[in-house]
């Protein structure tokens, strides 16, 4: 079954819009997140980016 976490995202290296070079964030993941394999999906002003495989130990 498919479960929705929210997460916190902080630490930014721009909040420009249009940037070109690299942008990174940080992303707490709560405890309670399973572990194993899932998907990300960001979601902002409700407009949901694609998604990324990715494994939470």
């Amino acid at each position: 079954m498919a479960t929705g976490h929210v997460c916190r995202t902080h630490d930014h290296n721009t909040m420009a819009v249009g940037y070109q070079g690299p942008a990174y964030t940080t992303l707490d993941i709560p405890a309670s997140v399973e572990t194993g394999q899932s998907t990300l999906e960001v979601i902002a002003n409700r407009v949901p980016s694609q998604k990324y495989k990715i494994w939470i130990n």
